[in-house]
């Protein structure tokens, strides 16, 4: 059996050739709205509505969290396990022959129009426009067939929502007719007609019935309606907040966008004596499209459009449809108005807001649809819509954002203007961030959060999409004295930054995992640096130091944090991120940093920037802070260093957990050499005492005597405090 997406109207694009997408063919029409990758798109929004009640497969929205998956379509198996009476395992053959089931249903992102929102204040969502929504017919196995054919247990409450057959869910397996393309979910999905696109998992593997609601990270930190008190500043605070039952969402809300006059249209009164408004309109659940209004003069008065239904509108029968809408009227009330606006109400006599309302999610935003008309002369008007899809400005909510965010700038500081070649001259010596069009002077600032290798991530580039979405408006008031000036230049700075694709990730105990990343771009250094690695969709950043680098590929070794409640529930923020993802993503690399520089001959260069000389160099390391030790004592025998003395202590839990122990071996065969190399396991004899340390380095320092220390800030400062006992000071102790 031949089952393959169709290619019409696709081909491979240039922004994919370096992604790992770069197999998967697509629409040259599509507005990206996340770089090259992953795909995150819209289509032109007059495009959308032009090609009428149903979106063709290639310009349907889509929203990607990482790479598509390759899969085999005679290989990939759907399982049903959990609470029923028999698990089962089906192959898409078995699927593709069972009876199915077709529905014409709307999809629409839960952040559609999020870009009016994060013009406000920046939302965790990406900018989406008006067009994250699309209709297609969808065919597949109803779901509560395949839950009947496993037996749900009868305690289980999923039956009551499932094993209704008016709510049509579905396993899909084609989109308009064929066969679903790979970035709509090939060869399987779920369809659930009437709730969010959140909720409509592509590429499903397994479906788990359980008592209670799903533990699942997305589930729990993503599609929620959050109040707009709640921001970064109060989550940080109240870390579980965001799993509140009670702020998670299935049901679309009702909506409504003037396609018709588009943006930047411009209407000539001589032309034609009416003009005729068109736009489309939809809501969630079993519920329809009753009304659209117009108002021409800010709401006082409404004109109710005509609505072109493609299905009849029955109250026993299930609604998962679109509606578009138009009204004719005479063209000079669209000339003498100064904005429109459309609103609609569904069958449950829900409707839309006036206004926008900021949330931390930055969804479900459903005002009134406004667009401004402004007279150019006698007989021409010309009209904006609130804002436009992807990197271009020029909507009028943008541009009032835009004048409103200038006049917050601080009137106190007399502001020098710079362009960006005085930016990359500045960052060679100094750390300049570029946020929101200010240039920030950062070196002497060493009290952020997320230490200072956080700000040298950024060193000479703009970080305004990173700093507005996770800091507060008080963190932007304790910025203000770092204002050096403001950005004039137009030309966009050299990135620091590329993406490297995950080529293996293997655990190397229960903990901690080799992870190898094939990078763009070249990362040598001859200082003992780190890199700093984040998600391409997450605002969260973390600093590694490499264990090696050959054959372009970057070897990391890294703990994963797993959650423990109560204390610490949620586990680490970017290792959980990292272990849901799989080989062939792409993570984004920032770097090479670092200040240490080993030269030769016991010299290097310290974290104080002046040249100091060792004769015995004593390195601590803890857990994976064992990485930078081993990268250093690596380059120090490369230089063939014979006279120096090197001890080396790794604390770690227990023998299981002591990284790199062969790597040291071999170190010590290839540099013909022995050193010292110890190891305290906390799960054994406990922590490092002072005792402990005296046994291995001395009781007390002595010239040429130098101490390196890497691991978490308790281990470095009980390090510190033991080796002061023993006569070291500020000037022979180094932290990586």
């Amino acid at each position: 059996m031949e089952w393959i997406p169709s290619e019409a109207n696709v081909d491979y694009q240039k922004e994919d050739e370096l992604t790992p997408d770069k197999w998967v063919k697509r629409s040259p029409h599509l507005i990206r709205l996340t770089g090259k990758h992953p795909l995150n798109c819209e289509p032109p929004l007059t495009m959308l509505y032009e090609h009428g009640f149903k979106t063709p497969n290639e310009l349907h929205f889509v929203r990607n969290h990482g790479v598509v998956p390759k899969i085999d379509f005679h290989e990939h198996r759907l399982t049903v396990n959990g609470l029923v009476t028999r698990e089962l395992v089906f192959s898409m053959e078995e699927l593709v022959s069972m009876d199915m089931i077709s529905e014409n249903v709307v999809v629409s992102c839960i952040g559609n129009r999020r870009k009016e929102l994060n013009l406000i204040k920046k939302s965790r969502g990406f900018n989406f426009g008006a067009a994250g929504v699309g209709t297609a017919k969808w065919t597949g196995i109803p779901i509560f067939k395949i839950l009947e054919m496993a037996g749900i247990e009868s305690s289980c409450d999923a039956q009551v929502h499932f094993e209704d057959p008016k709510n049509k869910y579905m396993l899909a397996v084609k989109m308009n007719d064929e066969p679903l393309p790979y970035d709509h979910g090939y060869p399987v999905r779920a369809i659930f007609p009437g709730l969010i696109g959140g909720r409509m998992i592509k590429w499903l593997k397994t479906i788990t019935v359980l008592e209670e609601e799903s533990l699942n990270y997305y589930h729990l930190n993503d599609n929620r309606i959050i109040p707009p008190y709640i921001d970064e500043d109060y989550v940080t605070q109240h870390p579980r907040v965001l799993e509140n039952p009670e702020f998670c969402t299935y049901e679309f809300n009702v909506q409504s966008v003037i396609v018709y006059p588009e943006h930047h249209e411009i209407i000539d009164t001589r032309n034609s004596e009416e003009y005729t408004l068109k736009g489309f309109a939809h809501t969630g659940g079993h519920r329809w499209i009753n009304r659209v209004d117009v108002t021409f003069d800010k709401g006082l008065s409404w004109i109710q459009a005509d609505i072109i239904r493609f299905e009849k509108k029955l109250a026993y029968k299930t609604n998962f449809n679109w509606v578009f809408w138009n009204l004719k009227v005479p063209i000079s009330d669209v000339y003498n108005a100064a904005e429109i606006s459309v609103r609609a109400f569904d069958s449950a006599w829900n409707t839309q807001p006036e206004n926008r309302t900021w949330n931390l999610m930055g969804m479900f935003n459903n005002c009134w649809f406004k667009i401004k008309l402004k007279k150019n002369d006698a007989f021409r008007v010309s009209c904006k819509h609130p804002t436009v899809a992807g990197a271009d400005g020029g909507g009028w909510w943008e541009e009032e954002c835009r004048k409103l965010k200038s006049r917050q700038t601080p009137e106190h500081l007399s502001l020098k203007n710079f362009t960006w070649d005085d930016v990359n001259l500045m960052k060679e010596k100094k750390n300049i961030l570029v946020i929101n069009d200010l240039v920030y002077d950062v070196t002497t600032y060493k009290e952020h959060p997320g230490g200072n290798d956080t700000l040298l991530a950024y060193n000479g580039e703009d970080c305004s999409e990173e700093f507005n979405s996770i800091h507060s408006d008080s963190a932007v008031d304790q910025s203000n004295e770092f204002i050096i000036g403001k950005l004039v230049s137009a030309k966009k700075s050299i990135k620091t930054s590329n993406l490297a694709t995950i080529i293996s990730m293997d655990y190397v105990n229960d903990t901690d995992i080799l992870l190898q990343l094939k990078p763009q771009r070249n990362f040598f250094s001859s200082k003992c640096y780190h890199l700093m690695l984040k998600h391409p969709e997450f605002e969260v950043t973390r600093p590694y130091t490499p264990i090696d680098y050959k054959d372009d590929v970057i070897y990391l070794i890294i703990k994963i944090y797993d959650p423990v409640p109560p204390k610490f529930p949620n586990g680490g923020q970017f290792t959980q991120i990292l272990k849901r993802m799989k080989v062939g993503e792409e993570v984004k690399v920032m770097g090479p940093f670092g200040e240490l520089e080993y030269l030769e001959n016991g010299h290097f260069i310290g974290t104080n920037g002046n040249e100091t000389k060792g004769t015995a160099f004593h390195m601590f390391g803890a857990g994976t802070g064992i990485c930078p030790v081993y990268s250093w004592i690596k380059t120090m025998l490369k230089e063939n260093d014979r006279n120096l003395k090197i001890t080396i202590t790794h604390c770690c839990e227990n023998e299981n957990h002591a990284l790199l122990k062969d790597n040291f071996s071999n170190l010590i065969s290839e540099a013909g050499r022995s050193f010292s190399v110890n190891y305290v396991y906390n799960a054994v004899e406990g922590f490092l005492t002072h005792k402990r340390m005296s046994g291995i380095i001395g009781n007390s320092h002595q010239e040429g005597d130098v101490c390196f220390i890497c691991g978490p800030p308790m281990f470095n400062i009980m390090c510190i405090k033991f080796l002061k006992l023993n006569g070291y000071d500020g000037s022979n102790i180094f932290e990586f």
